[in-house]
């Protein structure tokens, strides 16, 4: 009886964490999550071999910008954005630049690589996988990006072809204005 009760509580926990987990992955997708809380920071170091460190990209951007010499030692936030074709550390971004000239954070990479890759010991733990728990929003998501469209919205519940459900990507409500970064 123990047992079986343990188990039954480890399975409320593993829906509970499923439901949760996928949830707060709709909401950062869906631009909810503040930019405050996507902020990275690296200390900038006197020397590197290479540049190719987005702290690096970032402190030499906002020299560009403003002639201010980020001093080795200092932190550098910055913020990656969504930018096809260029490595990681050209996507970093300095975060005010980012907010004030609107530029897309790539917010898929946010999810997989700094949400997801975080939890995934945990969640398999628990007895699942956190990719399988997110992968139906990640794919709504490209899908979107890229103008595709899931095959499931040209079914009606009663499985006829022709007719698109309501309230799934194609929704006509025009987004509000956030305060926030742009969402890809």
């Amino acid at each position: 009886a123990i047992i079986k009760k343990h188990m039954l509580c480890m399975e409320d926990l593993r829906r509970e964490c499923q439901a949760y987990i996928h949830s707060e992955a709709v909401r950062l997708l869906e631009g909810k999550v503040p930019a405050k809380d996507l902020l990275i920071t690296c200390e900038l170091k006197a020397e590197y071999s290479n540049d190719h460190h987005s702290q690096c990209t970032v402190a030499k951007k906002v020299k560009e910008r403003t002639g201010f010499i980020t001093p080795a030692g200092s932190r550098v936030p910055f913020v990656i954005t969504h930018m096809k074709g260029k490595k990681l550390y050209e996507r970093a971004e300095d975060p005010a630049y980012a907010e004030k000239n609107n530029i897309k954070l790539d917010l898929v990479w946010y999810l997989e690589v700094q949400f997801l890759s975080a939890l995934e010991q945990m969640t398999r733990y628990l007895g699942f996988d956190i990719y399988d728990t997110c992968s139906d929003v990640v794919r709504d998501v490209r899908n979107k990006m890229s103008g595709n469209q899931s095959l499931s919205r040209f079914f009606k519940s009663s499985g006829t072809i022709g007719t698109k459900r309501k309230g799934h990507f194609g929704n006509t409500n025009k987004a509000k204005k956030k305060k926030s970064f742009k969402v890809i």
